[in-house]
């Protein structure tokens, strides 16, 4: 989307904010939930990640 759009990935963030937020589109048939697994010590951690997030703090750090 960063480079599609030619903005920052925080720009594309504040933008999909504003059209969940404006009701434009409705958040959860539009996005997937996705889980970052590790261990943190002895313990297994799970953590979760929306779908849209995840995809633009990957690109974040690709282009970097």
């Amino acid at each position: 989307m960063v480079d599609f759009l030619d903005q920052e990935s925080f720009v594309i963030r504040m933008h999909l904010d504003n059209v969940y937020a404006d009701g434009e589109l409705d958040r959860e048939p539009t996005r997937k939930d996705f889980f970052i697994v590790r261990f943190e010590g002895e313990r297994l951690a799970e953590r979760g990640l929306d779908e849209a997030r995840q995809t633009l703090e990957l690109l974040t750090r690709t282009l970097r």
